[in-house]
């Protein structure tokens, strides 16, 4: 419980897994085209290579 209310968990359906693979996909390369290829992304962030 929380406050006095009980928590919520929600988990993500393989639907909504691949909707976000698909646009965190779009978004990187989104960034990349802005970026003109200066930065590169690694699992820490983007770093310039």
């Amino acid at each position: 419980m929380v406050g006095g209310k009980v928590r919520k968990y929600y988990s993500l359906t393989d639907r909504g897994q691949q909707a976000l693979d698909d646009l965190r996909y779009k978004i990187r390369e989104l960034v990349t085209e802005v970026l003109d290829d200066t930065m590169v992304s690694t699992r820490s962030g983007w770093v310039r290579p």
